[in-house]
């Protein structure tokens, strides 16, 4: 089977859009240019969907949605199924289940393959469902370039009972990875701080604190009061040069005005 160039829904068994649909055969469905929602057994709208094929997915062009075995769309149905799939999306970014998805997914035994394609995604070894998911297989799951969710075995807002041996690899990007069952949903927030570089510029000047590590800002208010405070200490002629030592980097106290008064009438 193959999408067209527009939004298409695509169902390797039996499609039902208000009745109970069923059917698990062996299929090839193609992706096309749009947002293509394929699964590739059984699907319906409001009733229940059941069947677990060897199928196998390809996503085209566009964003889209695989779903190896059964679907019910929005959720609202139970779901049954898992086959031994392989499904590969395509460069954009796409959500792919290895089994089933629906209210209540069920199904053990599926051993899947997934790939997610350079535009990341969402992937889940298993089943996605809103309430419960039971049964699990040994899935292997691969990212592509981009930032991806990958759950080794069922996304369940509910319960999940079972997990299986998966292979979870997150290649490029900033992926969140699970190894087996996960509810990602929340309203947690999470702030990454960056560390400091080795060096902060100022224009052509590098900044560095006396033990060596970088300075976090730029401070000239406190080259300025240093200044104020050591002015007193240095009294020089118009052109006249003072050795190092001759500097004071004390703030004169009892024991330092001899030295400052014979300084002044030096000069």
């Amino acid at each position: 089977m193959f999408g067209g160039d527009g939004d298409d829904i695509i169902t390797g068994d039996s499609f039902a859009p208000n009745g109970n649909a069923s059917g698990g055969g062996d299929d090839r469905i193609f992706g096309g240019r749009g947002l293509d929602r394929m699964a590739g057994d059984s699907n319906t709208e409001g009733g229940t969907a059941s069947g677990g094929g060897k199928d196998r997915l390809y996503g085209g062009e566009g964003n889209g949605s695989l779903v190896g075995d059964s679907h019910s769309t929005l959720q609202a149905g139970d779901v049954a199924g898992a086959g031994d799939d392989v499904l590969k999306a395509g460069p954009g970014r796409e959500v792919v289940i290895g089994d089933s998805e629906g209210r209540n997914a069920s199904g053990a035994g599926g051993d899947d393959i997934i790939y997610l394609g350079p535009g990341g995604g969402a992937a889940a070894g298993d089943h996605n469902a809103s309430s419960s998911a039971s049964g699990a297989g040994d899935d292997l799951i691969r990212d592509g370039k981009g930032s991806s969710v990958l759950i080794g075995d069922s996304f369940a807002d509910g319960s999940a009972a079972a997990a299986g041996d998966d292979e979870v690899q997150g290649l490029g990007g900033d992926d969140l990875l699970f190894g087996d069952n996960s509810n990602v949903r929340g309203n947690d927030r999470v702030r990454w701080r960056r560390r400091p570089p080795r060096r902060w510029h100022r224009g052509r000047r590098a900044i560095r604190r006396p033990s060596g590590r970088p300075s976090r800002r730029w401070r000239p208010h406190r080259q300025l009061r240093r200044r104020r405070r050591n002015r007193h200490l240095r009294p020089v002629r118009s052109g006249q040069r003072l050795a190092k030592s001759s500097v004071s980097p004390r703030r004169p106290g009892p024991q330092s005005l001899p030295h400052f008064a014979e300084s002044h009438k030096a000069v």
